[in-house]
């Protein structure tokens, strides 16, 4: 189970997968560092599973799979709850309103419980157009072609300036494309 992002989706509704590890022998729920924690670059992640399978994985992996920056930055994040937090709080109201601001552009943008939103427009040459209105402001999105969601794109959430900065650059080009309504924009 890909639990990465349990810590966004966490309430009285969500099981994380703790559960099915401790109930099956042949269940394992993996972590990550990169999310929450924000320590994507040190490639550092924890799984939770039975005896039998973490003697497994201890034989097969490589000697020195985590470096000492990455274990040493993995300590320090686990014992920081406080930022977990408050991240987890502005995460969630950073979220709300990149999804209601692209809502009031008439993007559609599905409920999410993650640090990302998915923001889906009315085919693939939209969302397109709208990916090179981002980039040209500076804002790096991920295209959903290979998920098989052309029409969409995956935009993370970041501060309140970020989100608006976000807005700002789909708000632009929505302008553009209304000034330009039956025309291709590229």
């Amino acid at each position: 189970i890909d639990a990465a992002y349990a810590v966004y989706a966490a309430g009285p509704d969500y099981e994380d997968g703790t559960t099915l590890v401790e109930d099956r022998t042949n269940v394992v729920m993996t972590r990550t560092f990169s999310k929450i924690h924000g320590l994507a670059a040190l490639r550092v992640g924890w799984s939770y599973c039975p005896p039998q399978v973490a003697s497994v994985l201890n034989r097969v992996r490589g000697p020195f799979n985590c470096n000492s920056p990455g274990m040493a930055a993995a300590a320090a994040a686990v014992g920081d709850r406080e930022h977990v937090e408050k991240s987890v709080m502005m995460n969630a109201v950073n979220r709300s309103a990149l999804a209601n601001g692209l809502r009031e552009l008439d993007i559609t943008a599905p409920s999410s419980a993650g640090n990302f939103v998915l923001a889906r427009f009315r085919d693939r040459d939209e969302a397109g157009c709208a990916d090179s209105a981002l980039r040209s402001a500076g804002v790096r999105v991920r295209r959903m072609d290979a998920y098989g969601l052309p029409e969409s794109l995956r935009i993370t959430v970041g501060s309140e300036s970020a989100v608006r900065d976000v807005l700002g650059a789909l708000e632009r080009f929505r302008e553009v494309s209304r000034s330009h309504a039956g025309q291709r924009i590229v």
